[in-house]
């Protein structure tokens, strides 16, 4: 099951947040099936009076190590929008180095598959 998860700290959350973390995230569960959960925090840091910033980051919980996204701005939807861009390329990049492994595991079974069976003895494990 799909779920993202959002919460906020330091101020409440507000529908348009809500609806904008769903309509950008839920396209990260298009590019890896196995993906768990997502927790999106957003938080406002108020240190001075005059200046807010908010912290975004975001944990996407998948099968193997998680994958985490930290962004600051002083505009909540620029700080969500940049945990999405760094998340989404982080798992594109996940997939590709998967991808990447299949295809070296496949060229190694065809290489084998073609050489005589004197010569695949010699090769490496």
């Amino acid at each position: 099951m799909n779920r993202i998860i959002i919460s906020c700290n330091h101020f409440e959350i507000t529908d348009s947040i809500k609806s904008f973390v769903h309509m950008k995230f839920r396209r990260l569960f298009h590019h890896y099936e196995d993906m768990i959960r997502i927790r999106v925090e957003l938080t406002l840091d108020s240190g001075k009076a005059s200046e807010k910033r908010f912290q975004a980051r975001a944990l996407i919980e998948l099968r193997g190590p998680d994958i985490v996204a930290n962004a600051e701005s002083e505009n909540a939807y620029a700080a969500l929008d940049a945990i999405f861009d760094k998340a989404e390329r982080q798992l594109r990049h996940r997939v590709r180095l998967a991808r990447h492994k299949r295809e070296r595991v496949i060229h190694r079974l065809r290489r084998s598959a073609r050489m005589p069976r004197a010569f695949r003895q010699l090769l490496p494990a």
